[in-house]
């Protein structure tokens, strides 16, 4: 069945998630401060505890927040990822968006500024 032009079997798979995808636009990211990734309750994310240990072990904080408003829905649940108000070192930011691109959830970074 097609929604907005795309299958179901499409949308599970999302916008080719994977490193592909994420090195795309990591050029952008490269300086951010914070990066939020966005998961639906619902929806179980495999590797959430390796991330963040791996994380926290080379000094980003990592929050899993379940109860604010968020810019893309009701009930959405935020992983934001800092380094105590610098840049996110471009390795962890890095394996952090790739994780998020290869599990096809949405996710914002914020730059100082």
């Amino acid at each position: 069945m097609k929604r907005s032009g795309f299958t179901r079997k499409e949308i599970r798979e999302g916008s080719g998630a994977g490193e592909g995808t994420a090195g795309a636009h990591l050029d952008e990211m490269v300086g951010s401060v914070e990066l939020n990734i966005y998961r639906h309750p619902t929806r179980k994310i495999k590797g959430y505890e390796a991330l963040r240990e791996s994380l926290e072990s080379q000094g980003c904080q990592v929050f899993h927040i379940t109860d604010s408003p968020t810019p893309v829905g009701e009930r959405h649940e935020i992983i934001r990822i800092a380094n105590k108000g610098e840049e996110i070192p471009v390795p962890l930011l890095k394996r952090a968006h790739s994780w998020a691109h290869q599990r096809n959830l949405l996710h914002m970074f914020h730059k100082k500024g």
